[in-house]
């Protein structure tokens, strides 16, 4: 089972994370300009549908927006 993945770009990253005391994921973005996080949430989402999902679900009860949702 894998407890970590990293993906780095040139200006940015992102990271998820595995709980080791839940069964959560912990998603981590970064980006060197609010437009570069914002493809680079886009992307991941874009490579894995079920995270689109997830984070729709956690902006509609945290009250904040997914990106591309504004």
């Amino acid at each position: 089972m894998w407890t970590a993945f990293a993906s780095l770009f040139a200006d940015g990253w992102l990271l998820a994370r595995a709980s080791v005391t839940e069964p959560l994921i912990t998603l981590r973005f970064e980006g060197h300009t609010e437009a570069r996080l914002k493809e680079i949430q886009t992307e991941a989402m874009r490579r894995v549908p079920a995270l689109d999902e997830l984070m729709r679900r956690h902006s509609t009860h945290a009250g904040a927006k997914a990106p591309g949702r504004e």
